[in-house]
């Protein structure tokens, strides 16, 4: 019942053009639904290896097919033969009135139907783009304690464990041209995302002091130019005496690694010098970084000094957060918690003091002390920094510079601060530097539980994205449009009663059918549809014969129905070979 309903409006009134219609419209709709959906994204990894560009040349036909619908059904019998038809049938009428005109419309259409396959297949291209994986592991180097040594060697004093002390040696006399590739990275595309995190590091700061230098030797006799000391910072004196041109000293200050003064003269006028005081301390350094194209790009966001603290019963530098944090991809909450319950906790003083080396295994101290987060807890111990201090104040401690017959002799290190005579404030301050940075990457490097306290990542990869050219939709939406007015202009100019009339084309039958009488046509209920009568003409065996006035028609005494050809005579032809 439903396939002769659907059969019935096909062929009456507009059936077959508001079939083609939605057709095309809902292929045009499934078109931009799936560009859309993908475009920006990488390429569909469908069944059967079906690519993007299958579906709009599938989709592209049934728009093609859809407006054929629509437009073919016309009076016209070239203009419903495609794009060859209709060309021929633009150069055949000349008349120009309103069903001409609405004909030739139709016609053109067809013929710029006929080329839309090109324009569908410029609608989507390629793209470079990056896409996260979730399967690859990105990790940075950093820690929240910084414990390593290479031993307990007696009371107050640890050896160094080797790693620090080349990263050391490294940093004061030959650091790489670019120091973050020391740190631990994991990135196997290359490219790595990675949120806010903070980790203990080694800082640096330096100043000039220039003003504190006073010169015995006068203003003609031989140059003799001395720096104070400091008592209360154990530093002694330092001076330059003819033929000495750089020198320096290093104290082992409670609250710092190394405290270091650098006394260097002018060789150009032999008459001024300069000074710089520069510290190494622990602190806590807080960065945004990436890496791209295998390379790790880090910017510092702050730097905060840690404190000393004697909780825990060993002395250790501290640095305990008392707000939000973020740690990667994580906020933490590092406000101080209650004492009650102290799993996961640690004590912390607040605030943090600074005490001097031989309180560091006092457990007394009377300071407040508060309970922070495991998390929320940057220490430095004091193993590391009781055997950090003497290795480092080894280098620049006396480190000098002497002339000896126009040739300048010194260690490595001296050389390297005094530049060929090239020293000042800025130089001075990027050697502290680089020593710090290079202290910090190992520092990163050697997070009590490895990895599983680095910073983790997002890992991107270089690959291929859908590009949607929205620019070439715009000349299938036009052929459509341009079909929908002919419709709509179509029915405006058809009469009503036309309108539920069908025009036969593309087939002669219709013809040789018209001879049948009444009765024939009752007989086979024949509905003079155009399927109806195909189906009748397979099976119908018709004889010429001549009615009364002489004319030739199908005869009816010979007509049989729906019997098999092989019941035919010798003379009778099928009505379908016609």
């Amino acid at each position: 019942m439903i396939g002769k309903r659907v059969l019935r409006l096909w062929h009456n009134r507009w059936g077959a053009e508001a079939y083609g219609a939605g057709l095309a419209l809902m292929s045009f709709a499934a078109t931009i639904s799936i560009i859309a959906s993908y475009d920006g994204k990488t390429f569909p990894e469908w069944p059967a290896h079906i690519t993007i560009n299958a579906l709009i040349g599938i989709f592209t036909v049934l728009i093609k097919a859809g407006l054929g619908l629509l437009l073919s059904e016309d009076d016209f019998d070239d203009a419903s033969r495609g794009a060859l038809g209709s060309t021929l049938f633009l150069f055949k009428i000349w008349k120009w009135d309103a069903v001409n005109n609405i004909a030739k419309f139709a016609a053109f259409l067809t013929i710029l139907v006929a080329v839309v396959d090109p324009f569908s297949q410029q609608i989507v291209g390629i793209a470079a783009c990056t896409r996260e994986s979730d399967a690859l592991i990105a990790s940075v180097g950093r820690t929240n304690s910084y414990l390593t040594t290479g031993g307990h060697t007696g009371p107050l004093d640890s050896e160094i464990d080797s790693p620090m002390a080349v990263a050391i040696n490294t940093g004061l006399v030959g650091p790489p041209d670019y120091i973050p590739s020391l740190v631990s990275t994991t990135c196997t595309s290359g490219n790595c995302t990675f949120g806010r995190f903070s980790s203990v590091a080694v800082c640096h700061s330096c100043a000039e002091i220039t003003p504190q230098i006073r010169n015995s030797g006068g203003a003609t006799g031989p140059w003799n130019f001395t720096l104070a000391g400091n008592k209360s910072a154990s530093f002694p004196d330092l001076d330059l005496v003819p033929s000495t041109y750089l020198n320096t000293s290093a104290s082992l200050s409670p609250t710092h690694l190394l405290d270091v003064r650098i006394l260097s003269l002018n060789a150009t006028t032999y008459r001024s010098a300069s000074a710089f005081q520069c510290q190494l301390f622990p602190c806590v350094r807080t960065y945004d970084a990436l890496v791209s194209k295998g390379v790790l790009e880090e910017r510092i966001i702050s730097k905060v000094p840690m404190g000393f603290d004697a909780f825990g019963g060993v002395g250790r530098y501290v640095l305990a957060a008392s707000n939000l944090t973020q740690q990667g991809e994580r906020t933490l909450n590092c406000s101080a918690r209650a004492a009650n319950d102290t799993a996961g906790l640690v004590r912390v003083a607040l605030p943090n003091v600074d005490a001097a080396p031989q309180e560091m295994h006092g457990s007394g101290s009377k300071a407040p002390s508060a309970w922070f987060p495991q998390e929320c807890v940057w220490t430095f111990g004091s193993s590391p920094y009781l055997a950090i201090r003497p290795e480092i104040r080894g280098y620049l401690d006396g480190a000098d510079i002497q002339e000896y017959d126009t040739t300048y002799i010194g260690t490595i290190v001296a050389k390297n601060l005094w530049r060929n005579e090239t020293i000042d404030f800025n130089s001075v301050d990027w050697y502290m530097r680089n020593v710090s940075d290079v202290m910090t990457a190992r520092i990163r490097n050697s997070s009590p539980n490895g990895i599983d306290d680095f910073a983790m990542g997002r890992t991107t990869l270089d690959t291929i994205c859908v590009q949607v050219r929205w620019a070439w939709l715009s000349y299938p939406a036009a052929l459509i449009a341009c079909g929908f007015a002919f419709f709509l202009v179509l029915f405006v100019q058809t009469p009503r009663e036309a309108a539920a009339m069908r025009s036969w084309k593309s087939s002669n039958l219709a013809i040789l059918f018209c001879s049948l009488d009444e009765a024939i046509r009752e007989r086979t209920e024949l509905t003079w549809f155009r399927d109806e009568i195909d189906d009748v003409a397979r099976t119908a065996f018709v004889q010429l014969a001549h009615d009364g006035a002489g004319k030739a028609k199908f005869s009816e005494d010979e007509l049989v129905i729906n019997q098999n050809e092989s019941r035919s005579r010798e003379d009778g032809f099928t009505a379908s070979s016609w």
